[in-house]
């Protein structure tokens, strides 16, 4: 009977690893963020790149997307997010996106990312993230942080006087 329970414990240990913290389609049980996206160059969508995508620090998954049309992913809430964009020829481009919200229905978020190409100087503000989108109590809804964003564009500009 020892050895039964420790099997189910260890059983149960192991689903709970692999229980994914995002969805590719829109779950019916589980209130998510879903995000909407794209990727554009020179306003042109982009086809076949990867998005690599960490959970609270840990490599999660791998994506291929192949078609430049809209895409969609489903954030779980109470986690930290990391999508890191992956297209040859460019520079990656990191999302940051915190669903540290305790909420009991679905969200939506649309964003589209602009590529860098590859051929512009090393350790730019291009290497930094795009954006940290995060729920926003004062509007009630997730949006990008403009704290963040004034403090890249602040440095990018004191940088650019130099």
């Amino acid at each position: 009977m020892k050895k039964y329970s420790v099997f189910l414990i260890l059983l149960f240990f192991c689903l709970n690893l692999s229980a994914k913290q995002y969805m590719l389609q829109k779950p019916n049980s589980i209130p998510t963020l879903e995000l909407s996206f794209k990727l554009t160059d020179e306003g042109k969508r982009v086809t076949n790149y990867y998005l690599l995508i960490y959970c609270d620090t840990n490599a999660a998954d791998t994506l291929f997307i192949q078609k430049g049309k809209v895409s969609y992913l489903y954030l779980r809430y109470n986690h930290n997010y990391t999508l890191r964009y992956v297209k040859q020829g460019y520079r990656d481009r990191v999302l940051i996106v915190r669903t540290d919200f305790a909420n009991r229905k679905n969200m939506q978020f649309d964003y589209e990312i602009e590529l860098v190409k590859e051929n512009e100087l090393a350790n730019t503000f291009a290497d930094l993230p795009v954006a940290i989108i995060r729920y926003d109590l004062n509007k009630k809804r997730f949006d990008y942080s403009r704290t963040y964003h004034k403090q890249v564009r602040q440095k990018f500009s004191a940088r650019k006087k130099n």
